[in-house]
């Protein structure tokens, strides 16, 4: 079985209680298009359109049609064993000093991590029970994240679980670029964490080592207890010479889960808690944005965004990347597979380009006629990022480029009178901040181009509060 690769937390204080304390406090998160000679393509393998939506019930149980629990990423998976792995929770003079520090010192912190506890335990204490793993290792989230999903470390630890990439793919959490890193989803990375503790506690057969080890890496604990047997000294987590981040971590750990066990005892309400965070798992593959699919629904697309912070610019790429997992509100997944299925988004045709000296998002977007918002958007990508000479980047593009169609287009009479559509087509779309030509024509299910014949448009920037006549397809007006 392979080794899970060394982990680093936070390092940022001087003391072990202090760097412990930050632990708990989480770490914020650290040419137009118009025909075709304007595009420079080579090769139809430069272009693409996502195919047809495939759906799935997350964990459909073919045989007898009912969903079951979603399994967790692939990867090691240790599972239950008979005997158990048992936890003693226990106070010592380090532990007893902690509790007093956090009560005391840290009481702010402790109890946001508190009040935040109620999105995510009933979920990590399901989800440990499952894999074999004691309910009070839940805890250990507040030392890693304060129950943060989006927390990162200047290590390059990501989510609530602090997963490095290198220990991540060992437990089969997934990354696609930009756009999506399962270690900062609380379900999956919550499975993978159970998995790590598991792993690690039976080959120490120790919570005290396998704790040191999911902190410090499995190298510098073995290192410390081969100095301890040269010396002849006991395998004693207390004893041994580790790290003086990990000397304080177990402790900190114990610490948090006494004062949490008890939180009446140390002046912390139920009440305060959050409601959890209940959500169901849908597999689908198809490109959309998380706003678009809670508009589909009916929801706010906060409801989606704070389920899904995997995806991390809130757009599912157009890229065949197999099914991907998307969590709605509980009672939503079958409406959403419904609604993709009667009437699926409207492709994303895209163009692959490679970034060259001088280029930056702005000027790649100018040069196909699109905003920089559109490429940031497709691409998984804020403002801040930087371009490296020889990157790909995807560029959406009108679908009716020459050899971006997905299928072959309709043959279409020039634009006279008779190709104007009925008047019940009609609608006037007022145009938002942010908007492009591109999002709207998605919205509507028309053409970029048609958009600016309608409109009598010579270029592609939009201005908020303008008015664009927008034509309805036929099948759509039908159904309104």
């Amino acid at each position: 079985m392979p080794r899970p690769a060394p982990r680093s937390a936070p390092t940022l204080l001087l003391t072990a209680v202090l760097i412990v304390a930050a632990g708990l406090a989480g770490l914020p998160r650290s040419a137009r298009a118009d025909d075709a000679a304007a595009l420079p393509v080579t090769t139809p393998e430069s272009l693409g359109v996502l195919p047809a939506p495939a759906l799935a019930a997350a964990g459909d149980d073919e045989e007898g049609g009912q969903p079951a629990l979603y399994q967790g990423p692939a990867g090691i998976r240790p599972g239950p064993r008979p005997e158990g792995r048992p936890l003693r929770l226990y106070r010592n003079r380090r532990v007893e000093g902690l509790m007093r520090f956090f009560l005391e010192r840290r009481r702010d912190v402790l109890e946001r991590g508190w009040r935040r506890s109620g999105r995510y335990l009933p979920m990590i204490r399901r989800i440990f029970r499952a894999e074999g793993v004691p309910e009070e290792l839940a805890y250990l989230a507040a030392v890693e994240s304060n129950f943060n999903p989006h927390a990162r470390s200047p290590a390059r630890a990501v989510g609530m679980w602090q997963f490095t990439a290198p220990t991540a793919r060992l437990f089969g959490l997934r990354r696609m670029g930009n756009w999506y890193d399962e270690r900062l989803d609380p379900e999956s990375s919550t499975h993978a964490a159970a998995r790590l503790l598991a792993y690690l506690y039976d080959r120490y057969e120790s919570w005290e080592l396998a704790l040191a080890a999911y902190n410090a890496g499995e190298a510098r604990v073995n290192g410390a207890l081969e100095r301890a047997r040269r010396r002849g000294e006991p395998a004693d987590y207390w004893r041994l010479r580790l790290p003086r981040q990990t000397r304080g971590f177990v402790p900190a750990f114990l610490a948090v889960a006494a004062i949490m066990e008890s939180p009446a005892e140390h002046g912390l309400s139920a009440e305060e808690r959050e409601p959890e965070l209940a959500g169901e798992g849908v597999e689908l593959q198809v490109a959309a944005t998380l706003a678009e699919l809670a508009g589909r629904l009916g929801l706010a697309s906060d409801a989606l965004v704070e389920r899904n912070p995997a995806w991390r610019s809130g757009v599912v790429p157009p890229l065949d990347t197999g099914l991907v997992l998307l969590w709605v509100p509980p009672g939503y997944g079958a409406r959403l597979l419904a609604s993709l299925a009667q009437q699926p988004p409207a492709p994303i045709p895209w163009l692959k380009v490679t970034v060259q000296e001088g280029d930056s998002a702005s000027t790649i977007a100018q040069r196909y006629g699109v905003t920089t918002r559109d490429v940031l958007t497709l691409n998984g990508m804020r403002r801040s990022s930087r371009l490296a000479i020889g990157q790909p980047l995807l560029v959406p593009v009108p679908a009716d480029t020459p050899l971006v169609q997905a299928e072959p287009p309709e043959p279409r009479s020039e634009p006279d009178a008779a190709a104007v559509p009925a008047i019940t087509q009609l609608r006037m779309h007022r145009v938002q901040s942010g908007e492009s030509l591109w999002s709207i024509a998605r919205q509507y299910g028309v053409r970029m181009t048609e958009l600016r014949t309608w409109n009598r448009l010579a270029g592609p920037v939009l201005q908020p509060d303008q008015e664009l006549v927008v034509y309805l397809p036929k099948d759509l007006t039908a159904a309104q």
